[in-house]
């Protein structure tokens, strides 16, 4: 027999309210039939239901096995109640007096209707404007990202956003028009994650996303889709001729910070270097005094913008990016795709890798050559170990 899962994400657990809530409906009362749709669903989405089904009807939080266990004794005492009363009787009511009586779980119950609860429940936790998690959700939903991270091993990023220039926004146009934009910001956060993210309206125009698994570069690449599908929003700054744009800082656990409170921190610091720096970009965190610490090292390389090809020569290396020196202009913000031959630790050894970026700089150096800073949109995970052994190489571990 195939092992039941046991676990589920915050987007599955919503999901499986739904469809107990629907289970309870039909069942109207009937524990036969609630207990077969339990087993049903129990054989596809494991012995969560369980626990959602107790949690959805009391409150109570158990395991899947203890909630399991509960839910074959309210089974049983239905029965015997029914049994007594010489009637049908309601598997909520025989569930209510298990916890009250049997063991004992619920010393002052209270009725409410199912639905209204949810409801009122979403409004607290959401923010009305933009329809998404609000900053009384994330206080809750961070550190327990934290402390599943540090119990499971894995990664965790956060990105913090700000609207440019926000109040001139809404001094020039209207609070209105403000709320449309903040709108627009919720729903491009909402569609740029998976399921398993959640994505914040931190306060006023501060928004940010909790990404579970995702390493700096992962966050990185999301925060840079963010912000160009900002900029594709083509939304008229207060000044002429200029677009509304964000600014972010991603910081990741347990590379930058082992907290929750320190997690935010380091994105919110990163977001208001990204501000200093000019905005309409996003920063990765840095204890270093610049954004990336840097390492003077030469490499060669080309880069692709659309059909048009260019020969680099690197100059510096960094965790974020590059410096390279190109024989033509390329625009800031543009869109470029590198091939790369970095050093490496090993003697008669080459580091090729390929990767997305967005240039960032572009400053003369003499009449025919140029200089580029570069920032790492995107990159393989084979291209980023071969990244990270170039990076030891050059002292940057």
């Amino acid at each position: 027999m195939a092992k039941r899962k046991t676990t589920i994400s915050r987007p599955q657990a919503a999901r499986m309210e739904e469809m107990l809530l629907k289970a309870v409906a039909r069942a109207k009362g009937s524990y036969g039939v609630m207990d077969a749709a339990l087993e049903r669903l129990a054989s596809t989405e494991g012995t969560s239901v369980y626990s959602g089904l107790i949690r959805l009807l009391s409150r109570l939080e158990f395991s899947p096995k203890q909630a399991e266990r509960h839910w074959k004794s309210v089974v049983g005492h239905c029965a015997r109640l029914e049994k007594a009363l010489g009637r049908p009787l309601d598997f909520r009511v025989a569930l209510a007096d298990h916890f009250i009586s049997q063991s004992r779980k619920l010393r002052h119950p209270m009725v409410l209707e199912i639905q209204l609860f949810k409801a009122a429940q979403e409004e607290r936790l959401t923010d009305g404007l933009t329809g998404l998690y609000n900053f009384r959700y994330m206080q809750q939903e961070l550190p327990r990202q934290v402390a599943q991270a540090q119990r499971n091993g894995t990664l965790l990023s956060v990105v913090f956003f700000d609207i440019d220039d926000f109040k001139a926004y809404n001094d020039h146009f209207g609070h209105q028009e403000g709320n449309n934009v903040l709108s627009a910001a919720g729903k491009l956060l909402a569609g740029a994650i998976r399921e398993s993210d959640l994505a914040v309206r931190y306060g006023g125009e501060e928004f940010a996303l909790l990404l579970p698994g995702s390493d700096k570069f992962g966050a990185l690449a999301v925060a840079e889709r963010v912000r160009a599908g900002f900029l594709k929003l083509a939304i008229p700054a207060a000044r002429p001729g200029n677009l509304v744009t964000v600014s972010g800082g991603v910081a990741s656990y347990p590379a930058d910070a082992t907290t929750a409170d320190e997690l935010l921190a380091c994105a919110d610091s990163a977001m208001y270097r990204a501000k200093s720096m000019g905005k309409d970009q996003v920063v990765l965190f840095s204890k270093e005094r610049r954004a990336w610490e840097r390492r003077r090292e030469r490499f060669t390389g080309g880069c692709v913008i659309g059909r048009r090809s260019l020969p680099l020569r690197g100059e510096n290396l960094a965790r974020g990016g590059f410096y390279l020196v190109s024989p033509g202009a390329i625009a800031p913000d543009t869109k470029v795709t590198l091939a790369l031959t970095l050093p490496s630790a090993k003697r008669n050894c080459e580091l090729k890798i390929k990767c997305h970026g967005r240039v960032t700089r572009c400053e003369p150096l003499g009449p025919k050559e140029h200089g580029l800073g570069i920032t790492i949109t995107e990159m393989s995970a084979a291209d980023r170990k071969n990244y990270e052994a170039a990076l030891a190489a050059c002292g940057l571990s």
